[in-house]
């Protein structure tokens, strides 16, 4: 009897316990934790999805009794409006839909997780790596563990994926340039533009129609006539209006360079914005004071409280030196600096001139160095037996110093620089890709006065003294501001106009096919 009652003791807890596991287990938990547990664990964002749903004890977010919840449903469609951020939504469909089974119902549910962290790099941080290097700077990121808590809290879905998205107006402003093109093409793009040479005001061809209605498709010319065959000045003001839009000269005349730009379809131009939206996720957006360069669009802007105070034309690298895509910070002005001329310069270009003027070097103003920095008088060097460089040039300040009167001090490993310049004629150019990569500004007082800005003694007068002045100086920013050295071909003026660029570097292309080849990726 004592024996039995012990063992009654013992197995009747035991049949209650597993009574009361039976009645509350949840097949869908289990085959979550189980999916979760079987991996791939090598997968993006696993790791942050094994952890999410242990916080929450499995618990589906998007689910409810096999079906897509009012919460599953919003996400659902969100993904299906993707593209109005220049994304493609079947990147985030998700891989399986109800089944009986709790595993297809596991299965479902992580996928949409999946794809709300895919969607969410996406669209915050870029489809593919950034072409932009940082230096000093933090880039982008989003963490996953961080969107689905926010996700399982959020009080409206729609709200909280409006909000993954760059808060940035520049951005804002694309996507909405992008919505009104996609229009565009719906309601059929717009008619090709004959050759029409040496079209006057008053003159009457019969492409003039065609040419109307090709700008009122933008909304360069507003009015709604466009059967009329005269080229009259509402015509050749809307045709300015286009070619300040695209960065040609506006002269009014329907020449080759304008055509070309009016002929491209409105698809190759829907591809555009979309590509320069992936290109403003590479950017943080949270700089209220910044200066950014864009060199496909040869311009300088400064901004301090999210206001441009600046603008500058600049001259970029040539297309076979590309000034390269960084961000870094600005710490400070030189006034009249030594130029130090890179050792590619010296080799490629210098010296072949030295074999054949060896005077060059005075006339420049250039001294020769050792590698170790002890100077050598050029009269015993016989350049024309020199094979390499194996010598240092630098040039001292002056009005002839390639870096002109002004350098930004600006840390980065391309060596390239935001500088003033001894050649301003060349600020006259539309198409000014003439540097070796650095950055010559056509303002650089306005911008080492705005760098300066709020530092006792630096206002714009006494940065110009500074500059006038003979000796070297060097003066460091109390604040250091950050600089972005990008590339856009498209982009959205503080007016409105929607902006097109020639792809200088041909680097459309290239980006382009890196995110196909990420379309399939996940």
């Amino acid at each position: 009897m004592v024996m039995r009652g012990w063992v009654v003791a013992i197995v009747l807890p035991m049949l209650a316990a597993a009574t009361w596991k039976s009645a509350t287990a949840d097949p869908v938990r289990d085959a979550i934790a189980t999916r979760l547990a079987a991996g791939p664990t090598r997968a993006p964002d696993w790791a942050a999805m094994q952890t999410f749903y242990a916080e929450r004890a499995h618990a589906p977010l998007w689910l409810d009794g096999g079906r897509l919840s009012a919460r599953g449903r919003a996400l659902v469609a969100a993904f299906a409006r993707a593209e109005t951020e220049g994304l493609d939504p079947k990147r985030y469909d998700v891989k399986s839909g109800p089944g009986h089974r709790a595993a297809d119902t596991a299965a479902l549910e992580l996928s949409m997780s999946g794809s709300l962290l895919r969607y969410a790099r996406d669209v915050r941080v870029g489809r593919v790596p950034p072409r932009i290097r940082y230096h000093g700077i933090v880039p982008v990121a989003v963490d996953p563990a961080t969107i689905l808590r926010r996700a399982a809290t959020a009080a409206d879905i729609d709200t909280f994926m409006a909000d993954l998205a760059p808060h940035a107006p520049a951005y804002r402003r694309l996507r909405a340039a992008l919505k009104r093109y996609r229009g565009i093409a719906k309601a059929g793009g717009w008619p090709t533009v004959p050759a029409m040479k040496g079209l006057v005001v008053g003159q009457a061809l019969p492409g003039v129609a065609r040419l109307r209605r090709r700008l009122q498709a933008t909304g360069d010319l507003t009015s709604n006539v466009s059967s009329t065959a005269t080229f009259d000045r509402e015509t050749m003001e809307a045709l300015r209006r286009f070619q300040r839009r695209h960065g040609l000269a506006a002269d009014g005349k329907p020449g080759a360079f304008s055509r070309a730009a009016m002929n491209v379809p409105v698809e190759r131009r829907i591809a555009t914005l979309a590509l320069n939206l992936e290109r403003l996720r590479w950017v943080p957006d949270h700089f209220a004071d910044r200066v950014v360069v864009n060199a496909a669009a040869f311009r300088l802007r400064a901004i301090r409280g999210n206001k441009v105070r600046l603008t500058s034309a600049v001259i970029v690298g040539a297309c076979h030196q590309p000034t390269p895509q960084f961000a870094t910070w600005m710490t400070g002005v030189q006034f009249n600096p030594y130029w130090n001329v890179p050792a590619s310069i010296a080799a490629r270009e210098i010296l072949p001139r030295l074999r054949r003027d060896p005077g060059y070097l005075k006339r420049q103003g250039m001294t020769v160095l050792t590698a170790k920095g002890t100077p050598v008088d050029p009269r015993t060097i016989d350049w024309k037996k020199l094979k390499h460089m194996p010598y240092r040039l630098r040039q001292r300040p002056g009005p002839g110093n390639a870096l002109g009167r002004i350098r930004i001090l600006m840390p980065n490993p391309h060596n390239v620089y935001l500088h003033d310049t001894s050649s301003p004629k060349l600020f006259g150019r539309r198409r000014r890709a003439f540097s070796h990569g650095c950055i010559r500004v056509a303002r650089p007082a306005e911008l080492a006065a705005f760098l300066l800005h709020g530092q006792a003694g630096w206002d714009l007068a006494a940065v110009r003294r500074a500059a006038a002045a003979r000796p070297q100086r060097q003066v460091l920013m109390d604040r250091p501001i950050p600089v972005f050295i990008a590339y856009y071909t498209a982009w959205v003026a503080d007016d409105g106009a929607v902006q097109f660029r020639e792809d200088l570097y041909r680097r459309d292309g290239r980006l382009a096919a890196a995110l196909r080849r990420a379309k399939g990726q996940r």
